[in-house]
């Protein structure tokens, strides 16, 4: 059954790529480098001298600094999540959920994350959003507008890096990582459209099994590069055990996720569009969440910029980074 939905799926994304292709003149890509191949055994203990927590934020010697731990966590993150699940592979969705509400299976996705932050003593966005989220789910109606985890920065990694508002010092100087302000009508005409730190969120419901699905797309700019970034987040609604009526739950899921489409050319104003996932990669596997990354080089334009999502037991999306 997995092998012929991996089919079906390849052949939606021949078919998304070529429709999304001949609306766009593509010419010579500039250097793209995925994060996928990269060794998850890197002990991060050795990038983290010199960081301190002050007036709730972390504080970074260099840009570059930020960026080893950034990857280093996400190679460790990675690697745990592999190895947590791993033995359950074969478990229906049904099945794993049942151990888990027996305590039978324990995994914390964000074991590797939490430890970071517990040695640094710091209170992370990422930490804050977690338990919102938790609070959130409790209800058996979810108000979707008031949604903890539909925040501009949809990476879990970054969030840990980042204090409650979303800031960092990096050698003296705060960033803030909010959506860019409006450009001035100067800008705008020179540059059209062609912008970074964007990010949007859907919702896909199947109400007839009482799952939904979070597609999550970006196009984000770090102090050491940017980034296309699609995320897939499994919710199931649940009777309660004790109390009864129904809450719901982030739960595990064959889920697929895949960041594709186009950046800007060499010239960086978006005149001519690149194509940054040409062999057409993506992540997938039994997960409550998964987010696709791929290093860009420049901008991109509203619509380029588009993710493909399948978990929830079946709910499968396509989604486009839209102002």
């Amino acid at each position: 059954m997995r092998k012929l939905m991996l089919c079906c799926f390849a052949a939606l994304g021949i078919l998304c790529f070529t429709a999304c292709e001949s609306e766009i003149q593509e010419i010579a890509s500039p250097q793209i480098n995925t994060l996928e191949s990269r060794n998850p055994n890197t002990d991060c203990e050795e990038f983290l001298e010199g960081i301190r927590v002050e007036d709730g934020m972390l504080h970074f010697r260099s840009a570059e600094q930020m960026k080893l731990v950034y990857e280093c966590l996400e190679k460790q993150q990675a690697a745990h999540l592999k190895e947590a699940y791993a033995p359950y592979e074969e478990l229906s969705d049904e099945a794993f959920d049942e151990m888990e509400e027996a305590g039978e299976i324990q995994i914390d996705d964000y074991l590797v994350l939490r430890t970071f932050e517990r040695k640094l003593g710091f209170q992370s966005l990422r930490l804050i959003l977690e338990k919102a989220e938790l609070e959130w789910l409790q209800s058996e109606e979810l108000d979707i507008e008031n949604d903890p985890d539909d925040h501009f920065v949809i990476d879990e990694v970054f969030r840990t890096l980042l204090s409650v508002d979303a800031s960092v010092m990096i050698a003296g100087e705060l960033y803030q990582f909010n959506e860019e302000e409006e450009n001035t009508i100067e800008e705008r005409m020179q540059q059209s459209d062609c912008r970074s730190m964007k990010g949007k969120s859907y919702n896909k419901y199947n109400s007839s099994y009482n799952r939904r699905i979070k597609c999550s797309v970006a196009h984000v700019t770090y102090p050491w590069g940017r980034y296309a970034l699609a995320r897939t987040k499994n919710y199931f609604k649940k009777r309660r055990r004790i109390f009864g009526g129904y809450k719901w739950k982030i739960y595990r899921t064959y889920t697929v996720t895949r960041v594709y489409g186009h950046i800007s050319d060499a010239g960086g104003v978006c005149k001519g569009a690149v194509n940054f996932n040409p062999s057409g990669s993506y992540r997938w596997g039994n997960r409550r969440s998964l987010t696709h990354r791929i290093s860009v080089s420049t901008k991109t334009r509203s619509g380029w910029v588009r993710g493909y999502h399948y978990g929830g037991s079946g709910i499968n999306n396509y989604t486009a980074l839209t102002w």
